[in-house]
């Protein structure tokens, strides 16, 4: 804009030294070397500013006014905050309109959303208990009826808790009782 001349001081921020990656003395530089400055990092210096390194550091203050859209690094901006707004949340639906809420609103569609989530939960849980149950429910009717134990399978039981178990086991455990003999009828009270 025409607002620096030659020989006028300028103070710089956020600088950056563009064709080597080493610092180098200013008369040995090569032609490549550069030193990138930016729009919103630069402004005029007073006339009786000392020339070199700034002794604060920190960045210079800007009004928002002041700065350019494409001016590059900002270091440090001054702004007064007017308003403070409550939080809003957006949530989009379905059918792509969009839904704002304050907190409270949020929080009760949150808890609807939960209850919701616990209710198709408890229904998923139940239809994978059925189904689990009836699928022990064959397993068990399979196993019964592998575990039909012969005449002389029953005979060769002497055990009290053998014995126990094949009639527990047994789909018929009064037929199982007629094939026992004394002694395993003894074994099996005791």
């Amino acid at each position: 804009r025409g607002r620096l001349s030659v020989g006028q001081k300028i103070i710089v921020y956020g600088a950056e030294l563009i064709g080597s990656d080493t610092a180098c003395p200013p008369l040995e530089a090569p032609e490549s070397l550069m030193l990138k400055i930016s729009a919103n990092g630069t402004r005029p210096a007073c006339w009786h500013a000392k020339l070199g390194f700034h002794h604060d550091p920190r960045p210079f203050l800007l009004r928002l006014s002041s700065l350019f859209s494409k001016g590059g690094i900002v270091g440090c901006v001054d702004v007064v905050i007017q308003r403070v707004y409550p939080m809003q949340w957006m949530e989009k639906m379905p059918n792509g309109l969009y839904v704002f809420r304050n907190d409270r609103a949020e929080e009760r569609e949150a808890g609807k959303h939960a209850i919701k989530q616990q209710k198709n939960l408890e229904v998923l849980f139940t239809k994978i208990q059925t189904e689990f149950e009836q699928s022990e429910a064959k397993i068990r009717k399979t196993e019964v009826r592998q575990r039909a134990l012969t005449r002389q399978q029953i005979h060769a039981l002497q055990d009290g808790a053998d014995l126990y178990d094949a009639i527990q086991n047994e789909s018929d455990p009064s037929f199982l009782e007629t094939c026992l003999n004394e002694s395993q009828l003894k074994a099996l009270n005791n």
